[in-house]
């Protein structure tokens, strides 16, 4: 999959497993005793096509919103891929930082400021 016009980078893991099976259901998930298991290329294809449709309704700017869903998008495989599935007030900035550190030529504070710029 070519990731040049997407915000999701490809997880390591190939398959998650997920609870919403009729959310992407016609994206062909593989069934896992009860629970519809979706590629790492289908769970970034969806979150990148529900940011691009939330950006487009609300016709944002290239700054703030558009870069928050941005990070939102690559840090939920992030999260996905190293099993962080509990907040963690503790663990929150090294978490997103490792999240920028391998998304991004930008380090946390700079995607902050794209962020807060709006």
């Amino acid at each position: 999959m070519d990731y040049s016009h997407n915000w999701a980078f490809e997880p390591t893991r190939t398959r998650y497993a997920a609870t919403w099976p009729t959310l992407v259901a016609d994206l062909g998930p593989a069934v896992i005793g009860e629970q519809a298991a979706y590629t790492a290329d289908t769970l970034a294809a969806v979150l990148n096509t529900v940011a691009d449709d939330i950006l487009d309704v609300a016709d944002c700017a290239d700054e703030g919103v558009r870069d928050a869903l941005n990070l939102l998008v690559n840090a939920a495989l992030v999260y996905l891929d190293n099993g962080w599935r509990e907040h963690d007030p503790a663990a929150a900035r090294s978490r997103l930082e490792h999240v920028a550190a391998g998304n991004y030529d930008a380090d946390l504070d700079e995607i902050l400021d794209w962020i807060n710029a709006s």
